[in-house]
């Protein structure tokens, strides 16, 4: 029994290490992540952002990976209502491929552009509560200006209740009892959002709302991206993750070329 408290106790100090490393030392620089602090490090809208016919346009595409170590895999234990959620649920935090150490659930912003293609804003996102998890975990969409609606569904049929922040500040905190299937609530203003359950409190997720940015995208499981139509020019690459907050790299786009660009997140060098 203590030999399995000391590996326990030692896997947790393993990736709380990690975790701090690449934040101190992952590419060019680091903001505060909003899942730590509260502070909100996503894209502002631009003001001036103006729609244009894109010709031409080119593509920047990459990945975003960690240079050798990364955190494993975690279990998160349920603590009540077993015979829904079950004993253990898989954290989500840290999504990575074993294959090449791509890290899924990055959003990746082209930062810079003024003139572009039109955005695509959404009218409604869904967030289902399903065997105590949100799914999905995390989800990207463009607003308008009339915002979006979200449909927030309770499938587990027991007591959920969603409490969403915007940093420190609540959003919107409501019950939904197994009785009230769905509940929506109408979300105006870009930003990121985080998302729990003060019933169960290993629930989370992450809603990012952009405005006036049609150039994101969001890396897949291993860790891939690509943002398309991009005018020629120089811009900066943002990443963005909920646990290590922001990367940014310079980004030069050629007119009907590709370019490619890594984003290396690496343990701190002493």
């Amino acid at each position: 029994m203590m030999n399995r408290i000391k590996a326990t106790a030692n896997l947790v100090l393993m990736v709380c290490a990690i975790a701090s490393a690449m934040m101190l030392a992952a590419a060019r620089s680091f903001e505060k992540a909003p899942g730590r602090n509260g502070e909100n490090t996503t894209p502002a809208p631009l003001s001036s952002y103006r729609v244009i016919a894109v010709e031409n346009g080119g593509s920047i595409s990459g990945v975003v990976r960690f240079e050798s170590q990364f955190p494993r895999p975690e279990r998160i234990r349920v603590s009540k209502d077993n015979e829904v959620c079950g004993t253990h649920k898989p954290a989500e935090t840290f999504l990575v491929s074993p294959e090449n150490k791509g890290l899924q659930n990055v959003l990746i912003t082209v930062e810079g552009v003024s003139t572009g293609k039109a955005s695509t804003p959404a009218t409604a996102i869904t967030l289902e509560q399903r065997g105590c998890a949100y799914v999905p975990h995390f989800q990207v969409a463009e607003i308008g200006p009339e915002g979006v609606t979200l449909k927030v569904v309770n499938e587990d049929g027991i007591l959920h209740n969603i409490h969403s922040y915007n940093g420190q500040t609540t959003l919107f905190n409501i019950a939904q009892p197994k009785f009230k299937k769905e509940l929506t609530q109408k979300l105006t203003a870009p930003g990121v959002i985080k998302v729990k359950c003060d019933v169960h409190d290993w629930m989370n997720a992450y809603i990012v709302l952009l405005k006036d940015q049609p150039y994101y995208a969001v890396t897949d499981e291993r860790g891939q991206f690509t943002v398309a139509g991009v005018p020629a020019g120089s811009y900066t690459l943002r990443a963005w993750h909920e646990a290590l907050g922001t990367m940014e790299k310079p980004a030069t786009v050629t007119a009907n070329q590709n370019t490619e660009i890594e984003f290396i997140i690496s343990p701190k060098r002493e």
